[in-house]
This record gives C-alpha cells, sequence and structure tokens, in this order.
C-alpha cells in the first residue's frame, strides 16, 4: 500500500464524462502534473495507470503482472507514481499497475481529456472514503479522525479470505443477503 502524509481532507469533484455518464470520475489536482481524470472503482482492486499517462510522466515500468477479469487474462507491467497530492494528502511510494485502458477495459478517453487511471482499492482502502453524489464529491479522509460508520448508507469493505488484494462488500437486496 501507498505510504500517506495525512492533512485535512478536500473535497475531489465526481464527474461523468462524455462518453460515460453512467460511471463516476474524480478530478485529482496532483499539483506537480496538473488536474488529472480517473476513473473512481473500489472493485479494481489495484489502482492502474494508462500506459499514455505513465509514457507522459517519463516513468520507467517493470516486472509483469497478470491481471484477470472478465474477458479475460493480460499481462501488464507496473509503474511507481511520483508522490501525488490527492484529497488534501500527500501519497507517495505507490505503484500502479500499466495497460492501455482503452484497449483492455470499458474505459474509454473522452473527446475533452484523457483517463489517466482507475483509483482502485489500494489506494481507497488508506482513507474512510466518503462518495457523495448528491454533493457531487468524494472526501478521503484519515481513518484516525473518524468514529466508528454505522448505518444503511456504509458499506465496510473487508478482505476476501486472509490475504490478497481482492475485497467483498456485503449487501442485502429485497431481503436477501
Amino acid at each position: 500500500p501507498p505510504d500517506v502524509a495525512y492533512s485535512a481532507p478536500e473535497p475531489l469533484p465526481l464527474v461523468q464524462t462524455s462518453r460515460d455518464s453512467g460511471r463516476w470520475y474524480v478530478i485529482i489536482d496532483t499539483k506537480t502534473h496538473g488536474e488529472r481524470l480517473f476513473f473512481l472503482d473500489s472493485g479494481y482492486a489495484r489502482t492502474t495507470c494508462d500506459d499514455d499517462f505513465v509514457d507522459e510522466l517519463g516513468l520507467d515500468t517493470a516486472g509483469l503482472v497478470f491481471v484477470r477479469g472478465i474477458g479475460g487474462t493480460l499481462i501488464a507491467s507496473k509503474a511507481k507514481l511520483p508522490t501525488l497530492h490527492a484529497g488534501g494528502h500527500e501519497i507517495s511510494d505507490f505503484a500502479c499497475i500499466v495497460r492501455d485502458l482503452n484497449q483492455t477495459s470499458s474505459i474509454k478517453d473522452p473527446l475533452e481529456v484523457a483517463v489517466a487511471g482507475v483509483i482502485g482499492a489500494d489506494l481507497l482502502s488508506r482513507f474512510v472514503t466518503e462518495i457523495d453524489t448528491a454533493r457531487g464529491d468524494v472526501r478521503l479522509i484519515e481513518p484516525s479522525r473518524t468514529q466508528p460508520l454505522t448505518g444503511t448508507d456504509v458499506i465496510p469493505l473487508r478482505r476476501a479470505g486472509r490475504a490478497g488484494t481482492r475485497f467483498l462488500v456485503a449487501a442485502s437486496i429485497a431481503g436477501t443477503s
């Protein structure tokens, strides 16, 4: 997991793109690399960077990572990201999976801006993540700053099994769990 220097949370605007009006993206002002658009997906186990974003930053890629999805398995690599500033926090010592999102996922670049990557559970799990579509933002809150959250609008993520990066979400739909 990444190292996080926590600070007061700053809202990350939620947006939808011209090519994807049914899912949420966040705008992250990385400070050193400007504002970037990331798909927000707590179901992605590992944060993923588009290969064009990694090339633009001049990052080296290394290693082999097997990414398993509904369409099968593909081979990707990893890149260590420079320090990012997201939601008021400084995130460092963080690697992302590198792949061509336009070719290997349902995430397509809209006309207005390229998608830099996917924010996954490996990053979100370092925070209490508050998603408020009515307010139109996401807040990444330092876990020690919050009381234990309960209620019907709180979904705790739990690890699937004893190890690994996959998460489970408990749900009850029409009385069936």
